[in-house]
């Protein structure tokens, strides 16, 4: 049996502790009660030790949970004639719950604030990125199929591997096509030389997408683990 300090909440909190896990780690909170007129808060406490705080004023009752890949704080309000029931989003990462395949339990967000960004927003700025080059796929696609269809027939004399060479000919036209000529902006050590090496290297530094990529890996990573398929290391 081993026991060990892990965290000191330095206010005259209640003897409750209120927690999540999360692929980031243990999330534990507890509540501080006003005092002279003072603040109502719930004190956080991350994996890596530090501690926040976020006012939820007339606090009856809260746990935490997570919201958009952050942590949030569900909390009873006491107000005249009853109760509330609040969601208080807070800015710390959380990535998805420890063990869930789907996360979306929770009411939808409020707008986004500032320089946040919900999950909505990153679809839209990789669908936006990438379509072009689904697009120039598909018409390849066609193409393609086009030309075997009129170079396949009986009298053609097109032989198969002539028709090999129209295939990667029409691959290479995208896969290996001319640059983007703006480089979609990337700075001059990412810009690959190709389209279609661009357009993964723009994913790459958007840091939108990025973090979107990351948190689902995560994901992914911990289900494996849950399943056994990988072992579970440490925290």
């Amino acid at each position: 049996m081993a026991d060990s300090v892990i965290g000191t909440f330095k206010v005259n909190a209640w003897n409750r502790v209120a927690g999540v896990t999360t692929i980031q780690g243990d999330f534990d909170s507890v509540y501080e009660p006003g005092k002279d007129g003072g603040g109502e808060f719930v004190h956080i406490r991350r994996p890596d030790g530090q501690i926040v705080k976020f006012k939820t004023p007339s606090l009856a009752d809260w746990r935490l949970t997570v919201q958009d890949g952050r942590i949030a704080i569900r909390w009873i309000k006491i107000v005249d004639g009853g109760k509330e029931l609040h969601l208080t989003t807070t800015d710390i990462p959380a990535g998805g719950l420890a063990g869930a395949t789907v996360t979306g339990t929770n009411p939808a967000p409020p707008p986004p604030t500032g320089d946040t960004m919900d999950a909505s927003e990153i679809r839209a700025i990789v669908k936006g990125e990438i379509k072009p080059v689904l697009d120039s796929l598909d018409s390849t696609w066609d193409d393609l199929k086009n030309r075997i269809v009129a170079l396949g027939s009986a009298d053609s004399g097109v032989s198969p591997e002539e028709i090999a060479q129209i295939a990667q000919a029409a691959a290479d036209r995208v896969l290996l096509g001319e640059p983007q000529a703006d480089h979609y902006g990337l700075p001059v050590p990412a810009q690959m030389g190709t389209r279609f090496q661009e357009t993964i290297g723009y994913m790459l530094f958007n840091p939108a997408f990025l973090e979107a990529f990351l948190l689902r890996a995560g994901e992914v990573v911990q289900g494996m683990k849950d399943r056994g398929v990988i072992p579970g290391g440490t925290k």
